[in-house]
């Protein structure tokens, strides 16, 4: 008679990470609609997100110790302790703090699950790099100094919740791009290490330096871009660079089908130069990369250009990215936000909840070959893409 088979110890435990994740889920979708109003005031969503934090702390009771020594990054034994918190009264829990698990910490937590789902380790969560956070949803139309409604900004101040940040008094009801970038400015001169992610292009293809003659240097990219394309200046719509009555926009055009590598593994990510298209990033991209030479010098070295100035953000520096908001829209229902400000949130938020979770640092390094890794250092990279297939 054969001897019977063990059990998949391994297999079992992670049929309860499966469960955890299901349940977190149910809460960020149980809590979309409400604010701290409604869920201080009881009902049933309050319930079911109560319940369903007991049955996440419930199923971390069954994680083997090894499971969890493997996984280090998500919190095991403060999951457990606030399930018995919950069942026991609530005990050192207050309204507040529940609300503050629920907005901050559950879709971290979601996201921790998920990797171990995908068969992936959750290591150790450095502490955060950054005490803000903020997110711009971006406009390349009309001028400089137009009033854009596209143009919307939030913040997140460390365990803050997002909040919109309206431009400063003015005749203009919304910002306009000059507003944006001295504003940009003066908030990373402050000693606060603050990540900005804007969603537009911060370079071009590499096919885009080969065929002009540009020395693959980000520097020298932006000070060649704003000399023939000066979006920057007073007046001066994209399209009249584009239609030849403003710069030399014809010396330094390019290909819709010239693609990025960050735009090849996004797959949706369009190029840099498919304009008049729904969802092109291209006129956005045009109007705003001479603003990112204005910081540059306004900044100096404060300001850190990921990946441009290196993988890795200097402990204590500021850092502006480049960002795809439709990456993680789902997670942040929209609520009463119109759609600019809905991608402007989500930016802020994601940047906040991956630093927080200690994912940051790894997007940071996103898994490339070293010719890979050399050519984005020149083209730039879409904060947040790793590990996704190749495009041969």
């Amino acid at each position: 008679m054969s001897e019977p088979v063990p059990p998949r110890v391994d297999r079992q435990w992670r049929f309860y990470v499966e469960d955890m994740l299901r349940f977190a889920r149910k809460i960020m979708e149980y809590s979309a609609q409400l604010d701290f109003k409604a869920f201080d005031s009881g009902g049933q969503a309050f319930d079911a997100i109560l319940r369903n934090l007991e049955l996440i702390g419930e199923a971390a009771t069954h994680v083997p110790e090894d499971a969890r020594a493997r996984n280090p990054g998500i919190p095991w034994r403060r999951l457990v302790a606030t399930r018995n918190r919950l069942i026991h009264g609530y005990l050192g829990l207050d309204n507040d703090t529940l609300w503050s698990l629920v907005r901050s910490d559950v879709p971290a937590l979601a996201d921790a699950l998920a990797r171990i789902q995908e068969g992936r380790t959750v290591p150790a969560g450095a502490p955060p790099a950054f005490r803000r956070y903020v997110g711009i949803d971006y406009s390349g139309a009309q001028t400089p100094t137009s009033s854009l409604k596209g143009l919307r900004v939030y913040l997140v101040d460390g365990d803050g919740a997002a909040a919109e940040v309206a431009p400063p008094p003015s005749p203009r009801k919304y910002w306009t791009r000059r507003g944006i970038a001295e504003w940009l400015a003066a908030v990373l001169s402050e000693d606060c290490p603050t990540i900005v992610g804007i969603d537009h292009g911060f370079s071009f293809p590499l096919r885009y330096f080969e065929s002009h003659r540009i020395p693959p240097e980000w520097p020298v990219f932006l000070e060649d871009f704003q000399r023939h394309w000066p979006t920057d200046e007073d007046h001066v719509y994209v399209d009249f660079v584009r239609h030849g009555s403003v710069g030399n926009g014809d010396a330094r055009g390019g290909s819709s089908r010239w693609r990025r590598i960050t735009e090849t593994r996004t797959r949706s990510a369009k190029s840099v130069f498919h304009f008049d298209v729904q969802g092109s990033v291209a006129k956005s991209t045009h109007a705003g990369i001479p603003w990112l030479l204005y910081l540059r010098r306004r900044c100096g070295d404060r300001l850190h250009f990921w990946p441009f100035d290196g993988w890795q953000v200097p402990d204590g520096h500021s850092a502006v990215a480049e960002v795809y908001p439709s990456l993680w829209k789902h997670r942040y229902p929209a609520g009463n936000r119109t759609p600019d400000q809905q991608d402007a949130y989500t930016i802020a938020c994601w940047l906040r909840e991956a630093d927080r979770s200690g994912q940051l640092a790894s997007f940071m390094q996103p898994t490339l070959s070293p010719q890979e890794r050399a050519i984005a250092t020149v083209e730039g990279w879409i904060l947040g893409v790793e590990d996704l297939p190749r495009v041969k």
